[in-house]
C-alpha cells in the first residue's frame, strides 16, 4: 500500500487523535466527578502463564479493576460513592459509606492514560506537519487515530 497517497486524509483525520490526547492529559488536572452507587458483584480472574490476578468490582452502571485490599474490603450491596475521571470514568476513589476512610485506587491505569495521551498528542502532530511525511509516520499516525477513535467512543459511552 502506498501510504503517501493517503497523506491528506491521514493529516486531517489527525486532528482526532490531537483532541483525544489534550483531553487524556487535562484530565489529570480536574477535580473528580462522584457518583454513588451500589456493589452489584465482585469478579476475581486469574491468568494461569503469570499468575497474575484481577480483581473487578462491578457497579450498577460501570466496572473498574481494584487493588486487592480494596476488592476484600467491599461487599456486595454496600453502598459507596465513587470518585471518578471526567473523560475516561475511571476511578480513583472509592468510600464506603458509613466509614471514614476513603480508600486509593492504585492500579497504575492513570499512567496507561497518560501514556497513550502523550501518543494521541505526538500522532496529532501531523495534522500540522508540512510536506508530506514518511511512510513510517503515516502508519503509525493511522495506526494511533484508530486507537483514538476507539477512545473518543468510549469516553461518550
Amino acid at each position: 500500500m502506498d501510504w503517501t497517497k493517503k497523506t491528506i486524509i491521514i493529516k486531517r483525520l489527525a486532528i482526532i487523535p490531537l483532541i483525544i490526547g489534550i483531553l487524556n492529559l487535562v484530565e489529570g488536572f480536574l477535580p473528580l466527578k462522584y457518583i454513588d452507587t451500589v456493589i452489584v458483584s465482585k469478579k476475581e480472574t486469574s491468568r494461569l502463564k503469570t499468575d497474575l490476578y484481577t480483581y473487578t468490582i462491578i457497579f450498577k452502571d460501570m466496572d473498574d479493576q481494584f487493588t486487592k485490599n480494596i476488592y476484600d474490603y467491599m461487599n456486595e450491596g454496600d453502598t459507596v460513592d465513587l470518585g471518578v475521571t471526567y473523560f475516561n470514568k475511571q476511578v480513583n476513589t472509592i468510600h464506603q459509606r458509613g466509614v471514614d476512610f476513603i480508600y486509593e485506587n492504585d492500579t497504575g491505569e492513570k499512567y496507561a492514560v497518560y501514556g497513550f495521551g502523550i501518543s494521541f498528542l505526538l500522532a496529532g502532530l501531523l495534522f500540522f506537519k508540512k510536506g508530506t511525511p514518511k511512510a513510517w509516520q503515516l502508519k503509525i499516525g493511522a495506526f494511533l487515530t484508530v486507537l483514538s477513535v476507539i477512545s473518543a467512543l468510549r469516553m461518550l459511552f
